[in-house]
């Protein structure tokens, strides 16, 4: 409105169209809302339904392939079961994680994290592959902290990913993994770098790579989902950090990792996941254990994983049964899980912790959930532990040692905690210039000289002696070795 002595003028703009289309936008961002909500959803689902099956045929396979009445042959295919269930598991959480980055559902999980032992876990993922193939697999990590702070599962998912390509990938030379910290910028930066000598990328293709379902058309007759690259950039700047990549066509590829992290004061050693045959429990204990599952399956696997060791167990088939039990019988540890028809998992967990009478009992939940923030979840109702379904035995044995205190009988005969204190081994039995040469190589940190050097002394030594030499070397406890050597050569000096 503008006025003066002699008029006034009226100016008036109809705003029914920028009205309607704010109306129209608030509606289409509500619809996508809704969309991702119902996505998330469907996700959880179909997590839960695809995972469950999967714990049966991975954990039967498990079981079988511990049997020792079964022929060569039978072992093999049991092998193949194994490894092509793997696989599937694989691709169907690289289409899960991926959706999940599109409805923006993924979140940052930070914690302290042992490289050492990460490194260690990932390297023996991979080295039976690259032995097969024939082709070399190098780690060096110089000046790496040992400890620093960051989201371990998405770190390793992006270092998975991309190895498991360059195995693919590669049917000559090698490959190598190389780690280190950069501390020039305003924040300490972890870079890996990760290469192969396999076929290369054309330049053409290397541009598009990163994009979901788009592969390099050497990639097209291997075969896969086209989402790992792509998944582990997405994780990589969602950390803050990036994935980026260089090619010569013919001649390998070099992916290079950056992500911002913390280096962590915390020292506590981790123990390690044991890949030993577990055999029974020492001092003929037998810790008595309630499993709750409504799938007869995955109670039949635990069953016959379990039972055989030495664990008494109960069992309930809903959170209400297993809360009567609960009430009744006095339990060592309790497996839950999580996703159940009467009364869920969360519910029945949360009414054990509101009993203050009994003594304190662990809960480890049993959980076909894919998603990492249902973690928090869980840990948010005073469950102590987590495992995911399928999972490896060796995780659920270590997990259950960690809370019920026991120690292990292993297939030779050893309780693992009583030989790795040993500190009485010493390398008589193995020839001078052995023991200086695996000197040298721990002294050095050469990892892959040390176990050349390893399998060359097998033969003079028994199965403990050689299983904790190995074990010290695949965690990088150098120190250690070169301690138990200097007794040995210090012993040969001084006669």
């Amino acid at each position: 409105v503008y006025k003066n002595d002699d008029s006034i003028i009226f100016i008036c703009q109809n705003i029914s169209s920028q009205k309607k289309e704010a109306e129209l936008l608030l509606k289409a961002a509500e619809k996508e809302r809704e969309a991702n909500q119902m996505k998330s959803i469907f996700l959880a689902n179909m997590s839960h339904e695809i995972r469950t099956p999967m714990n049966a045929i991975l954990g039967f396979s498990q079981i079988l392939i511990s049997d020792k009445t079964l022929a060569k042959k039978q072992k093999e295919f049991i092998h193949t079961i194994n490894r092509s269930g793997e696989h599937l598991l694989t691709l169907i959480n690289d289409v899960l994680e991926m959706s999940k980055i599109e409805a923006g559902s993924i979140t940052y999980n930070p914690s302290s994290i042992d490289m050492f032992a990460m490194i260690s876990e990932i390297k023996s993922m991979f080295v039976l592959r690259t032995n097969a193939k024939g082709i070399s697999f190098l780690i060096e990590h110089d000046d790496l902290p040992r400890y620093v702070y960051s989201d371990e599962s998405k770190i390793r998912q992006i270092v998975i990913n991309i190895l498991g390509n360059a195995v693919k990938f590669t049917n000559s030379g090698g490959l190598s993994w190389k780690l280190k910290t950069d501390n020039s910028q305003e924040r300490e930066i972890l870079v890996m770098e990760i290469s192969d000598t396999g076929m290369g990328i054309k330049k053409d293709e290397l541009e598009h790579i990163f994009k979901p379902f788009r592969q390099s058309e050497s990639g097209k007759n291997i075969g896969g989902t086209g989402l790992g690259l792509s998944i582990s950039r997405e994780l990589a700047r969602f950390m803050g950090g990036n994935l980026t990549a260089d090619s010569e066509h013919g001649v390998g590829t070099t992916f290079r990792v950056e992500i911002p992290i913390e280096v962590s004061i915390d020292n506590s050693i981790v123990e390690m996941e044991m890949d030993q045959n577990v055999v029974s429990i020492a001092d003929g204990k037998s810790p008595k254990l309630l499993v709750v599952d409504d799938k007869e399956d995955n109670i039949m696997v635990l069953r016959e994983l379990l039972l055989p060791i030495g664990f008494t167990i109960l069992e309930a088939k809903d959170g209400k049964e297993a809360c009567e039990i609960y009430e009744t019988e006095a339990v060592d540890l309790i497996l839950m899980d999580m996703r159940m028809p009467v009364m869920d998992g969360y519910e029945a967990s949360t009414k054990i912790r509101e009993d203050k009478i009994r003594p304190y009992t662990p809960i480890i939940a049993l959980t076909a959930s894919a998603f990492e923030e249902d973690k928090n979840r869980i840990y948010s109702i005073g469950i102590d532990d987590y495992i995911r379904k399928p999972f490896q035995r060796k995780t659920l044995f270590n997990v259950m040692k960690k809370y019920l205190e026991i120690e292990y009988v292993y297939e030779d005969g050893s309780d693992y905690l009583e030989t790795i204190k040993d500190t009485d081994m010493s390398f008589d039995a193995v020839p001078k210039e052995l023991s200086e040469s695996l000197a040298e190589a721990v002294s050095t940190a050469d990892f892959n000289e040390a176990i050349d050097v390893l399998d060359k002394m097998q033969e003079f030594l028994n199965d403990g002696e050689f299983n904790l030499i190995k074990t010290l070397i695949d965690s990088f406890q150098y120190e250690k070795i070169y301690e138990i050597l200097s007794r040995t050569l210090t012993d040969d000096v001084e006669s």
